[in-house]
């Protein structure tokens, strides 16, 4: 048990990791919008979103509506993966407003807002990054791919 935590774990790292420094990113940006500082709330908010997400994107990989497009080219397959997550992230944001305190009126109110889809514009860009090159590496090899960017 403890050996399967570990490389779920492992797999998990560095996804949680790309996502953490997304949601931050975009938490920050929300923030010097709206004139509001940094708290520790709004950190452990994105520390768990990553890991939530990076959850997801693995559980994600494992479905058949994920790989509809692994036979075409890579932009088909990674516009098709963001789009996934940026639903999935749009879900999990609501939830956290949920959880902060707001009423589904609320939220949905929010969803309105130019400053919510600046955010969402954020994580999509992002997204699209995050699958180009986890579907280079997949399809080129991680040996390949760091060789390429750090030599030998």
């Amino acid at each position: 048990m403890i050996k399967w935590f570990v490389e779920e774990f492992k797999k998990m790292l560095p996804v949680a990791l790309f996502f953490l420094v997304a949601f931050l990113l975009v938490d920050m940006t929300d923030r010097l919008l709206n004139k509001n500082a940094l708290t520790t709330y709004s950190i452990i908010s994105c520390v768990v979103e990553a890991l939530i997400m990076g959850k997801i994107v693995l559980l994600a990989d494992y479905l058949r509506v994920i790989n509809l497009c692994s036979d075409k080219p890579l932009i088909y397959v990674t516009l098709w993966k963001s789009f996934l997550y940026v639903c999935c992230s749009i879900v999990l944001r609501s939830i956290e407003h949920w959880i902060g305190g707001l009423t589904l009126a609320e939220i949905f109110a929010h969803m309105q807002t130019p400053l919510f889809w600046l955010a969402q514009a954020w994580l999509a860009y992002l997204f699209i990054i995050f699958v180009a090159y986890r579907e280079l590496i997949a399809r080129v090899g991680a040996a390949k791919v760091k060789q390429m960017f750090f030599g030998k």
